[in-house]
């Protein structure tokens, strides 16, 4: 779920390179997987959130991104349910009750993204 996650702001960044002019950068993708590989060795992954992993790793590589990509992801649904502290998601369950009827899009429910969340 981590790597899914920060390969898609990898590869949004990728996207935003080309469209600078810039080629991207294909060892960000090598320096993701090795962060994962040191996380998975001294790492217990059952004592944080999801979000705060991907926060933590973003942040080292210096990715901005938005969390309403994630927002129909399954874990940030879990974390918007069970609300874990310092999730970005802890409150976002309670912000869609009006639309609780609807499901995300189809193309999001396919892709594991959602729409962006409103700014509060």
């Amino acid at each position: 779920m981590i790597r899914r996650a920060v390969e898609q702001v990898l590869n949004s960044q990728d996207i935003e390179d080309e469209e600078d002019g810039d080629n991207g950068d294909a060892d960000r993708f090598d320096e993701l997987y090795e962060r994962l590989d040191e996380y998975e060795s001294f790492t217990d992954f059952t004592d944080r959130p999801v979000s705060e992993f991907i926060a933590n790793i973003c942040d080292a590589m210096g990715l901005e991104f938005d969390w309403s990509w994630f927002a129909y992801d399954p874990w940030a649904m879990q974390e918007a349910e069970t609300k874990p502290e310092g999730s970005p998601f802890a409150e976002w369950l309670a912000s869609t009750d009006d639309d609780a009827g609807d499901s995300p899009p189809e193309d999001h429910a396919r892709n594991g993204t959602g729409p962006p969340l409103a700014a509060e």
